[in-house]
Formats: C-alpha cells, sequence, structure tokens
C-alpha cells in the first residue's frame, strides 16, 4: 500500500473531523494512485501556526499535545488530483483543503480524498516526503 505523510493539523481534518477532503501539494502524484486506497500518515512536524487558527475554527479538536504524530492513522481513497491552474480555482476550494490564500503557487494540485477511515489503533511508523511504500 502507498502511504502518504500528513502533518498536524491537516491529518486531523481530514480523518477525524471530516471537514477537510483535498489535501494540496506542490507535485502530482502517479495517476495509477486515482482510485485506490492508501494509508494516511502523520509526521512528526505540526504546523502550530495552521493548527492555532484551526483550533479556533473547530473547537473539537484536540490540544496540540493531543494529537497523535508519527503513526499510520488511517486509510482514504485518492478519488481524484485536481490541478490548480490559477489562484481563483485554488481559492474557490478554500472550504475542502483549508489552506490560507497565501498558499497557492503557480501550479498547485488537490488530491481530493473520500471514505477516510481510522485505524482502531495508531500503528507507530516513521514516514517520508510523497508517497512512501508500506508492505502490511
Amino acid at each position: 500500500m502507498k502511504i502518504l505523510s500528513i502533518r498536524q493539523p491537516w491529518a486531523w481534518l481530514i480523518m477525524c473531523l471530516k471537514v477537510k477532503d483535498i489535501e494540496t501539494r506542490t507535485w502530482r502524484p502517479s495517476n495509477d494512485l486515482i482510485g485506490k486506497q492508501i494509508g494516511i500518515h502523520v509526521g512528526l512536524k505540526m504546523e502550530t501556526s495552521h493548527y492555532q487558527v484551526q483550533a479556533l475554527r473547530y473547537p473539537d479538536m484536540p490540544s496540540s499535545l493531543g494529537l497523535p504524530r508519527g503513526v499510520l492513522l488511517g486509510t482514504a481513497i485518492l478519488k481524484d488530483v485536481i490541478e490548480y491552474k490559477s489562484k481563483e480555482q485554488f481559492y474557490n476550494d478554500t472550504d475542502r483543503h483549508l489552506c490560507y490564500k497565501g498558499m497557492f503557487d503557480p501550479v498547485r494540485y488537490g488530491l481530493v480524498l473520500e471514505h477516510p477511515l481510522l485505524l482502531p489503533r495508531p500503528l507507530p511508523m516513521k514516514g517520508a516526503l510523497g508517497f512512501f511504500d508500506y508492505d502490511e
């Protein structure tokens, strides 16, 4: 299975609160991953400034110390990839990817995720950039 590493608070917003269904990247994943189940790994690093903003927006989010890190949190289906070619197109999906307006690059890709499913217990795991392999 291919695993995607995502920092907190984004992983929590995708997997637990289910309010974010697009994860953005500056690179496009391989087309053969579309429609496949992928693992969602939580990286060790926390995006603190983003956490503070999202915690105000979503008061049900645990404290930053309570968010799991360095684990395989669950799985999701990579339903589609959106190529954002303009700021306007990117900004139109803000409610889905939750990125700030300043986060647009000349080209940005939105990985559309559906059916997030938490593992019964997070599995400790070292992450990697991009997609990485996990042999179950």
